[in-house]
Parts: structure tokens; sequence; C-alpha cells
């Protein structure tokens, strides 16, 4: 992921979509917590996709401001976390990524 950017994050499951009562997106880093709701995501066919805002990715910080020192990426922990309608719970493992700078931000 890139800050400033608006991705998709894409998990395939073998759950039914339309079995899923709610479901949560968390990411986390040393600073930030974002949370994505059922309601800013996508269900189709076994995959659940989750839209990420310019603003979303603009919440992770930059240690640098790509002139005088390269920006380093920042890490980030991943989970979905979703309720089906019969009350299962189900979480994925906790996954790793990082966000990478952008070395120029539009105001």
């Amino acid at each position: 992921m890139i800050r400033g950017t608006t991705p998709s994050i894409v998990f395939s499951t073998d759950l039914k979509t339309e079995d899923i009562f709610e479901c949560h997106l968390i990411i986390k880093s040393k600073n930030v917590e974002l949370i994505k709701k059922k309601s800013s995501m996508k269900f189709k066919d076994n995959c659940i996709i989750c839209d990420l805002t310019k603003e979303d990715t603009l919440l992770f910080q930059q240690n640098g401001d790509g002139k005088e020192r390269i920006p380093k990426p920042e890490a980030v922990f991943f989970q979905l976390y979703v309720t089906l309608k019969d009350g299962t719970v189900c979480a994925t493992k906790i996954m790793k990524s990082v966000v990478n700078a952008l070395l120029e931000v539009e105001e």
C-alpha cells in the first residue's frame, strides 16, 4: 500500500458472502488504528473487497520528506473479523504489510 492512494484489499474466503452478518477489517500501525466496517465493503462470489480512501491511507505516517531523507516504509498489521448470521465468529490470522511513502502529497 502507498500513502495517498486508493487501494482495494481483497480477501478470498470459503465463506458464503450472503451468510455474513458483520465484517470488520482492522489495520494497525504503531500510531494508527483504522477499522473499516461491512458498509464500506463489497462482496462478490467468495471475495470480500475493502476499498480504502485517500484519507484512509494518509492516516499512516511518513518519516521523511523524500528530499533530504528517503522515507522508510511503515509496518502495518491487518486482520479480517467476520460474524456470520448464525452467530459464528471467524477471524483471519494477523497479516503484516507495509505502507510505503509518497514523495509528493497533493493538498
